[in-house]
């Protein structure tokens, strides 16, 4: 964990800004979701995944499915 000194500026309203703005850059194709990857090594037969553990990168929704996650994590913040 990094603690940064004094007042930081992520708190709640700049991530929601900040999830507002990638959502907006995959709405208009610039990114894809990729939930829980840590890394993206390319290979030679195509790209490598490095998630926390192999369990997770097993769970991995599908790059259609994970906008629809992301959506419900979303909702579940404004609860």
């Amino acid at each position: 964990d990094y603690d940064a000194p004094g007042p930081t500026l992520w708190t709640e309203p700049t991530v929601r800004q900040f999830a507002d703005v990638l959502e907006g850059l995959v709405d208009q194709g610039y990114l894809v979701w990729k939930t829980y990857i840590l890394q993206v090594e390319p290979t030679e037969k195509g790209e490598k995944f490095i998630a926390d553990n192999q369990a997770e990168l097993d769970n991995l929704p599908k790059v259609d499915d994970s906008r629809e996650w992301f959506k419900q994590q979303r909702k579940k913040m404004a609860l």
